[in-house]
């Protein structure tokens, strides 16, 4: 049995996916594929911790502004490879607007319509980086670290599309999403409450959240079950499943499938 939740200081949300079973009954293996968010102010345990799990692929799904200012500490990551997003024509997607910005603009109901449909432009936008996400996978450059900025919504579909292929079933996709409550949602709640919550990380959110009523700001932290199922609902409806989804948009064939599983699971 694995640690599913690695407490590493500075690091936010840095979760194992081992374990989780498949519905034929195989199980992912433990210390081979890791989500978080953001690493940029791990302490000198953490980069100690996090350089002995011998990681060989880093991929960051962030916005090229949010990896200048929130860069990497590489040094946690000795022997690995860095793949990053990056930016493309997309009608729908902008790596400039503030969250500010959108806060401001939007009604505490538009925003949680918001992520459901900013969920459904990451499938395309970011459908090159999470190519690359598989292509490492299915050719073993693992342990694997993937994340963006808190772990939760382009990591969640990253993950959501990993495990699909690997034959998680959806309920347990959203009980692995919906931990991330626990590490993100609920600092802010936290903050919100009592004061207490004063994270390195969150200090540009809690400025935000002194300008702003608490209920605009809860979309944007939560981990909310609707996001993932607007997202699953609108691939059922465009593709049928996740797997025709994944050979559509980003070039799955049945050996890189094969060979996921392969390296993946027990």
């Amino acid at each position: 049995m694995g640690q599913r939740v690695l407490a590493l200081e500075g690091a936010i949300n840095f979760r194992d996916l081992g374990g989780y079973k498949t519905i034929d009954g195989r199980q992912l293996k433990w210390q081979t594929l890791y989500r978080c968010g953001m690493l940029n102010h791990l302490s000198e345990t953490a980069v100690k911790q996090l350089s002995s799990l011998g990681v060989k692929s880093v991929v960051d799904f962030r916005f090229p502004n949010e990896v200048e200012r929130f860069p990497t500490l590489l040094t946690a990551f000795p022997d690995a490879g860095f793949f990053q997003w990056q930016p493309k024509s997309h009608p729908n997607i902008s790596s400039g607007q503030s969250w500010m910005e959108i806060i401001e603009e939007k009604t505490a109901e538009q925003l949680s319509d918001f992520f459901g449909e900013k969920y459904v432009i990451y499938l395309s936008s970011h459908a090159g980086i999470y190519t690359q996400l598989l292509e490492q996978l299915s050719t073993q450059k693992t342990p694997l670290v993937f994340h963006c900025a808190a772990g939760k919504d382009r990591t969640g579909l990253a993950a959501m599309i990993i495990l699909s292929l690997l034959g998680v079933g959806r309920d347990t996709i959203l009980e692995d999403y919906l931990l991330t409550q626990e590490h993100v949602g609920n600092k802010i709640e936290s903050w919100a409450q009592d004061g207490k919550t004063l994270d390195h990380q969150y200090k540009e959110l809690i400025n935000i959240a002194d300008q702003v009523p608490y209920e605009k700001l809860k979309p944007l932290f939560d981990a909310d079950e609707k996001y993932l199922n607007y997202c699953w609902s609108h691939i059922d409806d465009q593709y049928g499943d996740v797997e025709n989804y994944a050979r559509q948009k980003l070039g799955v064939t049945d050996v890189m499938l094969s060979q996921l599983k392969n390296n993946l699971l027990d």
